[in-house]
C-alpha cells in the first residue's frame, strides 16, 4: 500500500502498482453464492504459469478489505464436494484429511538402474492424504533428478533434468485422475 495517498491501492516492491492480468486477479469480496467465479481463477491459474488471487481488492486495484464476517465455512467444503449438506465427509473429503483412511491414497515411488524395470536402485510406498503424497512424490523426484551446472561470469547457474514446475503438474496431474475406486491405485 502506497502511504501517501489517500486510496489505498495495490502495490508490490519498489512501490510498482499492479493491475489484474493474467498472473493476478482481484476479488472485492469472498462470493459465498458464486463460489465457481473464484474457482474458475484458481483453475485458470492452475491450467497456466501460475498467479495470485488477491482477495479484498477491488477490479481497479483498490483496497477495500474483507468484512469480517466473511470467512470459510461448511458451504465451501461443500460446493467443492468434499462434505455433503448435512456435513460428512465424501470419498473425496477423506482423501484429504490428516489421517485418510482409503487404502488407494498411496504412492509408489522407484528409480531404476536404467531404461528397463530390470533392477531397482531405491523404492519406497507412501500412504497419506494427497496434499502429503504430492510432497514426498516432489521429494523423491527431486532427490534422484539429475542436475548439472554451468559456471558463468560470477556465479553458477543450476540446470536441473526437470524443472520444479514439471514435476509439480506432472504429479498434481497423476493425483488428481487417478480412479480411487481401483485396487490396486494405479500410480507408480
Amino acid at each position: 500500500m502506497c502511504p501517501y495517498n489517500s486510496k489505498k491501492i495495490m502495490q508490490i516492491h519498489d512501490n510498482r502498482h499492479i493491475a489484474e492480468y493474467t498472473s493476478y486477479d482481484f476479488k472485492g469480496m469472498l462470493e459465498h453464492k458464486k463460489v465457481k467465479s473464484w474457482l474458475k481463477s484458481v483453475s485458470t491459474f492452475a491450467n497456466t504459469d501460475g498467479g495470485s488471487l488477491f482477495y479484498g481488492v477491488s477490479d481497479e486495484g483498490e483496497i477495500v478489505g474483507l468484512e469480517t464476517h466473511q470467512e470459510w465455512n461448511d458451504k465451501y467444503l461443500e460446493s467443492f464436494g468434499l462434505v455433503t449438506f448435512d456435513g460428512k465427509l465424501t470419498n473425496a473429503g477423506l482423501l484429504f484429511v490428516d489421517n485418510c483412511t482409503v487404502f488407494q491414497s498411496r504412492i509408489f515411488c522407484t528409480r531404476w538402474t536404467g531404461l528397463y524395470k530390470d533392477d531397482a536402485i531405491s523404492s519406497v510406498e507412501h500412504r497419506a492424504n494427497l496434499v502429503l503424497l504430492l510432497k514426498y512424490g516432489m521429494d523423491f523426484i527431486k532427490y534422484y533428478t539429475m542436475s548439472g551446472w554451468v559456471k558463468m561470469p560470477n556465479y553458477r547457474q543450476n540446470l536441473p533434468d526437470y524443472s520444479d514446475r514439471a514435476i509439480f503438474e506432472g504429479l498434481v496431474n497423476h493425483l488428481i485422475h487417478q480412479d480411487y475406486t481401483v485396487m490396486p491405485p494405479s500410480i507408480t
